[in-house]
C-alpha cells in the first residue's frame, strides 16, 4: 500500500494507493491494524527535521520511516515496524 497526497496511481499500477494529505494519528491507527501489509509513503522529500518529527509520531505506533528511493525532489519512504 502506498500512501500519497500528490502523485497519481499510474506510477504504481501494481500497488494499492491511498490518498491522504499527511500521515496523521487516525491514519496510523488504521494501518497499524494491517500489520501484514507493506506500507510506503510517497511525497516530496522531507527535511531531516521533518523526518525526525514524523518518526517520533510513528514511533508511538511502533513504526519507523526510512528513505527507500529518491526520484528527484520526490522520495518513496518505507513505513516499517520496529
Amino acid at each position: 500500500l502506498i500512501i500519497t497526497a500528490r502523485q497519481d496511481k499510474i506510477f504504481f499500477p501494481e500497488r494499492r494507493v491511498l490518498y491522504a494529505e499527511n500521515l496523521t494519528s487516525d491514519l496510523l491507527k488504521k494501518i497499524s491494524i494491517l500489520s501484514n501489509e507493506s506500507f510506503y509513503y510517497y511525497t516530496i522529500g522531507l527535511s531531516n527535521n521533518d523526518m525526525l518529527k514524523l518518526n517520533k509520531l510513528l514511533q508511538y505506533y511502533n513504526f519507523k520511516l526510512d528513505r527507500e528511493k529518491i526520484f528527484g525532489k520526490e522520495v518513496l519512504y518505507k513505513i516499517s515496524n520496529f
